[in-house]
């Protein structure tokens, strides 16, 4: 029967001295480390608590959402580890991580968060001056041992390494024919899995946020939805792409379903920016790397040429070759999982073919009259959900004109104005050509260039004025 986690506040009982002295003294001085150190870890756990989250907390010195932010799980943290401390000393080192191991999984949320923890927390303590003045009040109070708030916040951080570490020590100093040599052992793989999972969950975390970055770059009319479920980021960077007229550099950034490029935001004085040029499906693409290409400054320079399964067709290179061809190992081997691990054709050297055969327009999608992919198709159906599509085909059969719909448009269209004929917007029937009408996109790029001289010179402060 499992014994129930208790969470109660009562003073600890001492340490038991029994079966201690039976022990080698190497194997005593690592089980009396683990009991003090994890007396002195619940302590620091219960110095942030009380002194900092629960007084910010009912002071009103952060927001609920900052205060989340930086604390995370730390109070189940303290009752998780409070409980393992008292089984510790009911029991034994190996029944304790055995029970409660499972519950160190809690570490990963904490883990995973860390970061953006920290960078919450210097963030409010350079605004708000009040909160300032008060954590380096707590900070003063001999509870903290000289330690910052930073610093306390980070231990958490640390414990799961630590008890592998010692655990996987106590089991080395520990005799097979020993009574509790089987339970460490458990114990240790226990907590090895643990330290796995809070590994991959911190791994996931981050690409998440890396995601959640990339998305907030891009700017401008076209903004693709970069974060979806299944979807993880690989590799970023800068790139030539081969044009119709001449090269231009692009930022590339290569997902787990997607490859994107972009181009500079020239509005953004930082140039953090990008404005999304294209999206290239990678489901049953391909890709090469040839020489010879008489569009690239030097002919010996490889260019790497990804062809997606509609043959739509991008051409990059770099003038470092290490880079060209890091990219194509990176592209092909996401081809290769994605494909679950075959592929039409594998990476390999042939010489460019003519120009004329590789100036073909890229475009993000086909257009609306063509044949979907099936990573098309299966984006197109996130946007109705299959529970939903035989309801919405009702409804837009059973509205006739004249009836409720129309009656709607009417309301927000008198008679004497008629509503505007748009089509319903649907971004997979966005289409990006970077190629078409290339004159139009050069003058483009020029006015961009003069309007972002122009504001910076402080003579306009918006293009509207300069299109006007």
């Amino acid at each position: 029967m499992e014994r129930p986690i208790s969470l109660s506040t009562a003073p600890l009982s001492p340490f038991p001295d029994q079966g201690i002295m039976s022990l080698t003294s190497k194997r005593q001085k690592i089980v009396r480390e683990i009991y003090d150190s994890e007396q002195t870890y619940i302590s620091q756990l219960n110095t942030i608590v009380e002194l900092f989250l629960k007084p910010i907390r009912v002071g009103g010195y952060l927001s609920q959402s900052n205060i989340l932010t930086i604390f995370s799980n730390i109070e189940g943290l303290l009752a998780v580890n409070s409980e393992l401390l008292n089984f510790m000393r009911q029991s034994s080192l190996g029944d304790a991580f055995l029970y409660l191991g499972p519950f160190l999984k809690l570490y990963g949320s904490y883990s995973g968060n860390f970061q953006t923890a920290t960078a919450t927390l210097e963030k409010c303590l350079k605004s708000d001056q009040r909160f300032n003045d008060f954590i380096l009040t707590q900070e003063s109070r001999p509870e903290c041992n000289y330690l910052n708030l930073s610093a306390l916040l980070i231990v958490p951080v640390q414990r799961i390494p630590r008890y592998k570490l010692l655990l996987d020590d106590l089991l080395k100093h520990t005799k097979q024919t020993h009574i509790e040599y089987t339970k460490i052992n458990s114990a240790v793989q226990q907590i090895s899995a643990v330290a796995s999972y809070i590994n991959e969950y911190i791994r996931f975390h981050q690409n998440q946020q890396k995601m959640i970055q990339v998305q907030s770059s891009l700017t401008g009319g076209y903004v693709p939805v970069i974060v979806m479920p299944g979807r993880q980021f690989i590799k970023e960077g800068k790139m030539m792409k081969i044009c119709r007229k001449k090269p231009k550099e692009r930022m590339i950034y290569l997902f787990t379903d997607i490859l994107l490029y972009a181009r500079t935001n020239i509005f953004d004085v930082k140039l953090e920016s990008f404005v999304c040029r294209g999206i290239l499906p990678l489901l049953n693409a391909h890709i090469k790397v040839e020489l010879n290409d008489t569009r690239v400054p030097t002919r010996n320079t490889p260019v790497l040429k990804l062809t997606t399964e509609d043959n739509n067709t991008l051409l990059l290179y770099s003038e470092d070759e290490q880079t060209t061809f890091e990219w194509a190992e990176a592209i092909q081997s996401t081809i290769l999982e994605l494909n679950n691990g075959t592929l039409k054709e594998p990476i390999h050297l042939a010489p460019a073919p003519p120009p004329k055969t590789t100036s073909k327009d890229i475009a993000a999608f086909p257009p609306p009259d063509q044949n979907r992919t099936p990573v098309v198709q299966q984006m197109e159906e996130l946007a109705v959900p299959p529970e939903l599509q035989d309801t919405e085909q009702q409804l837009n059969s059973s509205v006739e004109p004249g009836g409720e719909r129309m009656q709607l448009e009417e309301l927000a269209f008198p008679p004497q104005l008629d509503p505007p004929q748009l089509d319903p917007p649907n971004e997979m029937n966005v289409e990006i050509n970077e190629e078409k009408n290339e004159d139009e996109v050069e003058k483009t790029h020029e006015l961009d260039s003069l309007i972002a001289s122009t504001v910076q010179s402080g003579t306009v402060q918006s293009r509207c004025c300069i299109i006007s």
